[in-house]
């Protein structure tokens, strides 16, 4: 069995849960980032072709992690920024509506905010702990609703969402289904090629 501990640290004999806040980055990454700061330490050391090999080896290795072609990936610095270019990238209508979930996570709620001002608007479900969340998204869902957005992992509460059951509700009704992986990713096995996601957007350091 792998030693991942060996990976980890030191912690200095304390124990650190709060990787929603800040994961600790892994040894073999911290040894990554020391050779790219002596790079550029010493520039002339550092190739042209390295510009492309490293972005082209990141998302080799994420698509592996979630089961995707490193085509479909994209690389930004944030979950937000990666949201913000979905938005810039769709056509919105006055009238369209975006679907959201009442009390989640900023990051996935306030990029949506630039669209009112172009007539889009943002409908809340308030959940109701009594009804499954498909349901009341299948309850919600109008003929002007474009995108369903939501956080796949609370890291307050540990809740995980049915995904499966979501991106269900949400193909049959035409509707985009984006997914704030930030909490789950890289902790919980996902396969966005045969999970019924149409976007999922995450950072890092979680």
């Amino acid at each position: 069995m792998t030693n991942w501990r060996a990976d980890f640290g030191p912690f200095d004999g304390q124990v650190w849960l709060n990787c929603a806040h800040q994961g600790p980055l892994p040894k073999p990454a911290v040894n990554v980032i020391k050779e790219a700061t002596a790079l550029k330490q010493a520039p002339h050391r550092l190739s042209d072709q390295a510009f492309w090999d490293v972005p082209d080896r990141l998302k080799r290795t994420l698509g592996t992690l979630v089961n995707a072609s490193p085509d479909e990936i994209v690389l930004g610095n944030s979950f937000s920024y990666g949201l913000h270019l979905l938005i810039r990238g769709l056509n919105w209508n006055v009238g369209d509506e975006v679907l959201l979930v009442e009390g989640d996570f900023p990051a996935t709620i306030l990029p949506w905010r630039l669209l009112e001002e172009q007539g889009v608007r943002l409908q809340f479900i308030d959940q109701d702990a009594a009804i499954e969340l498909p349901q009341q998204i299948s309850d919600a869902i109008t003929a002007q609703t474009r995108v369903f957005c939501t956080t796949w992992v609370d890291s307050f509460t540990g809740r995980r969402l049915d995904i499966n059951g979501i991106g269900g509700v949400c193909n049959e009704n035409d509707v985009i289904f984006v997914l704030n992986g930030s909490q789950g990713v890289g902790a919980r096995p996902i396969d966005v090629t045969n999970t019924p996601i149409d976007v999922l957007a995450s950072c890092g350091y979680k």
